[in-house]
């Protein structure tokens, strides 16, 4: 900044203010001396701040031809010590506030705009204090410009603006930590306040958002809907409801509104507080469980069907295959019994036939025992899968691949179960469903996870469709398997393209077959 040079006041600058122009009016005074600007000086000592007059000269040096006697209170100077040479006052502004308004002081004079700035001042006692000022320039004969003006102290001010700014920076931060949309709506349906959420949910910058209406906000749709709760608010009525509302930016939602009004001390509503929250993914949550429920219903019923199909299975054989040849049994003592004393020959042919109905017997239980008890618990899952896909291959005539990659899997008996019973529902859904020609199970092993698949090259089908359409028991039911032992299935297929099924079960380090 220029370091001001002391100058005398020149010639026609008064130190009156009401004219600092022309030569001071005298009056003479009623005790026979004169009172210079007695009523403004007056006038001017009553009012709280310092009304004065600035001077800049063509090189650049400035004075206060005038400065009412508040001066002392606002700067901790006297009067006349400016009145020539106005730098001690500069040289009391902050460092930061100095170079800003001196180049403001500059603008008015070259444009003879009015001024008005703000300050930061060291004073000697006070210490900093905010001062303001306001005057309007007049050009001089010699080229130098005269602000008449006012300078007030706006400390208390400032003081309270930055409390304002503080708690609206920590309200703001407040409401932007809320995942939800809460907003300030005045009277006439324009946001006045918008939280963060409203830049995530509309794509458009807060402050691009404030002091646009709600319907150029929402759009028509969405306003259709919301315009008669937006009514009764601003009716005086708190308002609450659950819609599903169409906005013009990021779709439709269903949301949770709630509406506050803003009702002054006369009862007159001045707007009010929106608070909205997002129920589109619990609502999607509700149907998925919705729909969950009745498909592990049909699942619970599908699975009590097949049980009671299985019981009259095993009841048919015992009564149809075990049944006659125990009664061939029977019937073979019978005719022995009944020839008396028997020769030798008919006791050996009546042993031999019954020798062969005990081998048939065995033959029977035995298949029934295989079919009642687990392969997996019997021979481990690999040798059950090599089982598995032999009998496939042999019931459909479906080629079947099992590979393997890694150390043979040694997981628990529960986890096993739930990869055989996978793998076997996946058969059964190919050969019922899918029209392949080959099927390829695989199945690698670490130390800690077990990942195997199901692929075939059928017409495969539309996961989403199936699950919608509620014909998806056998994908469900296999999800819900993989889900309690503690892993994740996925399933990539589409029409014509044949059907992948992936698995990743995580093993426990400690489980064994």
């Amino acid at each position: 900044m220029h370091t001001p040079r002391r100058h005398k006041t020149p010639k026609g600058a008064s130190t009156c203010y009401a004219h600092a122009t022309q030569p001071p009016t005298r009056k003479e005074s009623p005790g026979g001396g004169f009172d210079m600007c007695s009523p403004l000086e007056k006038l001017a000592a009553s009012v709280p701040g310092v009304i004065c007059t600035f001077l800049l000269r063509p090189d650049g040096s400035t004075a206060m031809p005038y400065a009412s006697p508040a001066i002392f209170d606002l700067y901790g100077i006297r009067p006349e010590d400016v009145a020539d040479d106005a730098s001690a006052i500069f040289a009391r502004f902050h460092p930061d506030d100095s170079g800003r308004v001196m180049r403001s002081v500059g603008e008015s004079a070259l444009a003879m705009t009015q001024w008005h700035d703000e300050w930061r001042f060291d004073h000697p006692i006070k210490g900093e204090r905010w001062i303001e000022g306001r005057s309007t320039p007049v050009r001089e004969t010699d080229g130098s410009v005269l602000w008449h003006g006012y300078l007030q102290d706006v400390t208390e001010r400032k003081e309270k603006e930055r409390r304002i700014a503080e708690l609206n920076a920590f309200l703001r931060l407040l409401t932007n930590a809320v995942p939800a949309l809460i907003s300030y709506v005045d009277a006439d349906l324009r946001y006045k306040m918008v939280n963060g959420a409203y830049e995530r949910w509309f794509g458009h910058p807060a402050q691009a958002i404030e002091g646009k209406t709600v319907r150029d906000v929402l759009g028509d749709a969405a306003w259709e809907a919301v315009s008669p709760w937006m009514h009764r608010a601003l009716a005086g009525e708190s308002v609450e409801y659950e819609a599903e509302l169409p906005y013009q930016d990021g779709g439709p939602r269903w949301v949770h509104a709630s509406y506050l009004p803003d009702i002054d001390a006369e009862g007159k509503v001045r707007g009010f507080v929106v608070l909205v929250v997002d129920l589109t993914e619990n609502r999607r949550i509700e149907d998925e469980l919705r729909r969950a429920r009745k498909q592990f219903a049909d699942l619970l019923a599908r699975q009590d069907g097949i049980r009671d199909a299985e019981r009259r299975h095993v009841a048919r054989e015992i009564h149809d295959e075990l049944g006659q040849l125990l009664t061939g049994m029977r019937m073979a003592l019978s005719a022995l019994r009944l020839r008396g004393e028997p020769k030798k020959a008919d006791v050996v042919r009546t042993t031999e036939q019954i020798d062969k109905l005990l081998d048939q017997t065995t033959d029977v239980v035995r298949r029934l025992s295989t079919s009642l008890r687990s392969t997996v618990v019997e021979h481990g899952l690999l040798p059950a899968l090599e089982i598995l896909a032999a009998d496939f291959r042999n019931l459909t005539g479906i080629t079947c691949r099992l590979t393997v990659s890694g150390e043979p899997p040694s997981i628990n008996a529960p986890q096993a179960m739930a990869a055989f019973r996978i793998v076997q529902e996946s058969l059964t859904n190919i050969a019922r469903h899918a029209q392949a020609r080959s099927v390829s199970i695989h199945l690698s092993c670490d130390a800690t996870n077990l990942r195997f698949s199901v692929q075939d090259d059928g017409r495969g089908f539309d996961p989403g469709s199936a699950r919608l359409n509620g014909n998806g028991l056998g994908l469900f039911g296999m999800q819900e398997r993989a889900a309690i032992a503690g892993g994740n299935l996925r399933i990539n297929s589409a029409p014509g393209k044949g059907t992948r099924l992936e698995v990743d079960l995580p093993l426990d380090s400690e489980g064994e077959e």
